[in-house]
């Protein structure tokens, strides 16, 4: 889970990181749900958006949310289903 409510921008060329680097060894690692609670609003939640589309992949589902408790729920889910 990630808390990104404060976040305003990720600038491209760390996005670009997350997709080339971070991504593979966050999968070779056993990652398998990445949640991200966003701001209900603003720029911030549009580039969080932005990054979860990036790594939402077959291995590694990747979802944004507006509250920790729906975040929570959801990568339980996965932990309940192992």
């Amino acid at each position: 889970m990630s808390d990104a409510r404060k976040l305003k921008v990720i600038v491209h060329a760390d996005q670009k990181w997350i997709h080339d680097k971070w991504m593979p060894l966050a999968q070779e690692a056993g990652l398998k749900r990445l949640a991200f609670v966003t701001a209900t609003t603003g720029l911030g939640k549009l580039t969080v958006e932005d990054v979860s589309g990036l790594v939402d992949h077959e291995e590694l589902q990747s979802r944004t949310f507006d509250s920790m408790t729906a975040a929570r729920q959801w990568v339980s889910e996965a932990m309940a289903s192992r």
